[in-house]
């Protein structure tokens, strides 16, 4: 299926080889029909494959954020969205002295039971 020559070729990285070696072996019909032949293409794309039907596929590989890493930045943007909603400053006018507010969160929630008052005095101290 994959020729010698395509598998030992110095047109990718071991670390492009060995990804694409284990993306074609974990969805062999990505293109939904099987891969008879791939080659390193001219990058762009990474690799050129032939179909069963004879199509050709051009394969751009791509690095992906570590699932740790998203989970963390989704985790932020939660946080930071939570502070949006609370404040809702789309709905206030803005403050005559001030151009912008950056709020930096720490790693916490404000509780139910602050959230008027969190509000309130962040409107208080931008109006003073």
């Amino acid at each position: 299926m994959i020729s010698r020559e395509a598998q030992n070729s110095p047109g990718l990285r071991q670390a492009e080889l060995l990804a694409w070696n284990g993306f074609l072996a974990t969805a062999p019909n990505f293109a939904d029909e099987p891969i008879v032949t791939w080659r390193p293409g001219p990058d762009p794309p990474d690799v050129i494959c032939e179909s069963v039907s004879n199509r050709f596929i051009g394969v751009e590989l791509t690095t992906w954020v570590e699932h740790d890493q998203l989970m963390r930045g989704k985790t932020r943007e939660r946080l930071e969205k939570s502070y949006l909603e609370i404040l809702k400053s789309e709905n206030e006018p803005r403050p005559k002295n001030i151009g912008m507010v950056l709020l930096c969160p720490k790693r916490q929630r404000v509780k139910q039971e602050d959230i008027a008052q969190f509000r309130l005095e962040t409107y208080s101290f931008m109006n003073e």
